[in-house]
């Protein structure tokens, strides 16, 4: 069986069914990018959350740390209690920091406390 493509009827059908498939792939290509923009603003709500549970954790530590001048360790534990959490995910080992860097970043720390300290 032959097509007759000169045939009107023939090339509506056509033009008609090749719409009708571009049509589909549009929308489909505009829902994949509409929802790949919410689960990305799911993800980053959750890591938002994360890093702020983390922030008010540090912060406590600090306050705790320096209305005690303490160990840390015993300072993180008082700060746990109240019912502080530190998730770690965020921390320079987690981010890939060098030896060096963390090295350094202490150094500078330490110097800051020893500074208002004394």
């Amino acid at each position: 069986m032959e097509l007759v493509t000169s045939d009107p009827s023939v090339q509506a059908a056509i033009i008609s069914s090749v719409g009708s498939v571009l049509a589909a792939v549009i929308a489909a290509g505009v829902a994949a990018i509409i929802g790949q923009r919410f689960a990305n603003q799911k993800k980053l709500q959750a890591r938002i959350e994360v890093l702020q549970g983390d922030l008010l954790f540090l912060w406590a530590v600090q306050q705790e740390y320096s209305r005690r001048y303490g160990d840390k360790i015993s300072v993180r534990d008082v700060v746990r209690a109240q019912g502080y959490l530190w998730s770690g995910r965020f921390s320079p080992a987690k981010l890939g920091a060098s030896r060096l860097t963390r090295e350094a970043s202490a150094g500078v720390i330490e110097g800051q406390a020893k500074a208002e300290c004394g």
